[in-house]
């Protein structure tokens, strides 16, 4: 089997461990097609060109995602496995909105 077939299959494995656990979080729905199909691709992409240093995609991309769920949850006094998906979702908005109001008082400053 080529490099690039077994880092797709650890990532593949990796990528559906992430979704079983996390998977309700995520929304609109079709995101759950979507952001699995773009990180194998961004795998497939990094593997063919990189070989074996695409592993490090492979591992660190996932290890963020657990790092910034957990500390959102943790904000927002969730816990992390067992949290309320609606609950998540409402303060995932009212955190970008927060974001996006910044960003326009950052432009009006400057």
């Amino acid at each position: 089997m080529p490099t690039w077939g077994i880092i797709l299959i650890i990532a593949a494995c990796i990528e559906a461990v992430g979704l079983y656990f996390t998977g309700r979080f995520i929304f609109p729905a079709f995101k759950r097609v979507g952001k699995p199909l773009f990180y194998l691709g961004v795998t497939l992409g990094l593997a063919y060109w990189l070989g074996w240093w695409a592993l490090i995609f492979v591992i660190v991309h996932p290890l963020i995602g657990i790092w910034a769920h957990i500390t959102f949850c943790k904000k927002i006094g969730m816990d992390p496995l067992k949290g309320d998906p609606q609950k998540y979702r409402e303060a995932q908005e009212a955190a970008m909105q927060n974001f996006a109001e910044s960003m326009k008082q950052e432009k009006k400053d400057s």
